[in-house]
C-alpha cells in the first residue's frame, strides 16, 4: 500500500485556459514567487487560439493537478482531433489521461477539483 499524499497546504486553482499558453506562462511565473505549493487545473484546457501543446506541456513540467472540462471532452470525442498532425502525442496521451474528478486532501479536508458539476454530465451541454 502506498502511502497517503501529504494535505496541501498552499495551491493556486486555475481554469479555462482555453489555449492561452503565453497567459499561462505569465501566471506560473507570477506564482513561482507566491509560495504556492501546487497547481491545480480544472479543465478546458482547449478551444482557444494559442497552443494547447504548450498549455499541456507547462502543466505536465509543473506536476500540476488536472482534470478534463467539458471543451477536453468534446475535443476527444472528436474524430478530426485524432489525425495526424492536429495535436502530437503527447498533448493526446495527455487529455485522455486527465479524469473527471480528483480528490485531493488538504489541511481542512478532501477537496473534490471538477469541472463544473463533477461527474454529473448532464449538465454538460454542448451548443452547436
Amino acid at each position: 500500500m502506498s502511502p497517503s499524499p501529504a494535505p496541501l497546504r498552499r495551491f493556486a486553482a486555475i481554469g479555462d485556459l482555453h489555449g492561452e499558453d503565453l497567459r499561462l506562462d505569465a501566471v506560473l511565473t507570477w506564482l513561482s514567487g507566491q509560495g504556492v505549493d501546487t497547481l491545480l487545473a480544472v479543465g478546458d484546457l482547449v478551444d482557444g487560439a494559442g497552443s494547447l501543446d504548450r498549455c499541456c506541456a507547462l502543466l505536465t513540467a509543473h506536476a500540476a493537478h488536472v482534470v478534463r472540462g467539458n471543451h477536453d471532452r468534446w475535443l476527444l470525442e472528436d474524430p478530426f482531433a485524432h489525425q495526424p498532425g492536429f495535436l502530437t502525442r503527447e498533448t493526446l496521451l495527455f487529455l485522455r489521461a486527465l479524469p473527471v474528478t480528483r480528490r485531493i486532501p488538504t489541511l481542512r479536508g478532501d477537496l473534490l477539483l471538477c469541472h463544473g458539476v463533477g461527474d454529473n454530465r448532464s449538465e454538460e451541454r454542448r451548443v452547436g
